[in-house]
């Protein structure tokens, strides 16, 4: 290689996070959990809008999943242009926390993700969509998350729940902001649709909420808890809930479960009539969603492992250190036209 031309490991930096990850990737992928409840060291960066928005590369479906959401929280009239319930099912790797960080950044600091490459993205959809800019503040939304991945039922952890222990008490602890008196009053209607969404409008705010990987709570996580009552009160609140979501003005859920079909999670009998449950509820009530199509995944991966794409002038360089070769008439004769090389018209675009 001419000695001139910058190598491109010399070329592209490795944001901090990648490098401190030692080759790691669950220390690269990113925890909705970690994101919203992590402190001191295990604050991952990204628990920062303007850095998420950063590293986040603004693929159509993403923006489009965060407008929706925009749109019904804090789209005042025009709340009912955007659905209520979106299920994000994509198998593991499709992008589901990511988004689901983005979604929460979107509600608890509007102003601040409105500021990135994505935020501006997803205001000029929905303005495209409503037909005028939206309130940058959303209306000051309350973000209600339930991290399934990280609960165990029947046992609480008492800094996140409270006094709360089943699923309906511990959304509660979280949609009051650790109110007692507002706690106590709806507590025992976990299966009451007309007092569920009562206890939402209590809030008197736009209201988001996140089930992160309901299938690891529903599914063998309930039944390793051996109480048949626990298990009973907590699908009696999800069905109760996503039928009442659809009713409530400004009120938007998201709900992460995978695909039957590509999810081989080995369940017993009661789990699998669990996921069936919901399955139906979610069909009937909610609208499929994916965040990333298969030709988006180099630009998300180039965005989120490095800080900034390569200078042009190495580009250029790189790309010219191979002008002789595709010019030369023995290459062109016995490999290029050979394999149909038409990558060779874009070549810089390739190089970078």
């Amino acid at each position: 290689m001419n000695a001139k031309v910058t190598p491109w490991w010399k070329a592209l930096k490795l944001r901090p996070e990648i490098l401190n990850a030692a080759g790691q990737i669950d220390d690269v992928q990113m925890s909705l959990f970690a994101a919203v409840h992590g402190s001191g060291n295990s604050r991952p960066p990204y628990a920062e809008a303007a850095y998420y928005g950063e590293i986040t590369h603004p693929t159509e479906r993403l923006i489009d999943l965060l407008s929706e959401v925009a749109i019904r929280i804090g789209g005042g009239d025009a709340y009912l242009k955007a659905r209520a319930v979106t299920r994000l099912d994509q198998g593991m790797g499709g992008g589901k926390s990511h988004a689901c960080i983005g979604a929460y950044h979107l509600a608890a600091h509007p102003s601040v993700l409105f500021g990135t490459e994505l935020g501006q993205g997803v205001a000029q959809r929905i303005q495209s969509r409503i037909g005028t800019q939206i309130a940058k503040d959303l209306h000051t939304p309350h973000v209600v998350v339930l991290p399934c991945d990280n609960m165990t039922p029947g046992a609480p952890v008492q800094e996140l729940d409270g006094p709360a222990v089943n699923l309906y008490e511990r959304f509660l602890w979280r949609l009051f902001s650790k109110d007692y008196t507002l706690f106590e009053r709806y507590q025992p209607y976990w299966s009451d649709k007309h007092k569920i969404a009562e206890a939402i409008k209590a809030v008197n705010r736009p209201v988001l909420i996140i089930v992160d990987e309901v299938l690891d709570y529903v599914g063998n996580g309930l039944e390793g808890s051996g109480k048949p009552d626990l298990a009973a009160q907590d699908m009696a609140f999800l069905r109760a809930l996503l039928d009442v979501v659809n009713d409530i003005p400004h009120v938007a859920l998201i709900v992460v479960m995978i695909a039957s079909d590509a999810d081989k999670t080995a369940l017993s009998k009661a789990a699998q009539d669990r996921r069936e449950d919901l399955n139906s509820l979610l069909e009937r009530n909610g609208t499929p969603a994916t965040v990333t199509e298969v030709g988006d995944f180099a630009d998300i991966l180039r965005r989120r492992l490095f800080d900034a794409a390569p200078a042009t002038e190495v580009v250029a360089a790189t790309a010219a250190l191979y002008e002789s070769t595709f010019r030369d008439k023995g290459w062109t004769r016995t490999v290029w036209d050979t394999i149909g090389a038409t990558w060779r018209a874009k070549w810089q675009d390739e190089v970078a």
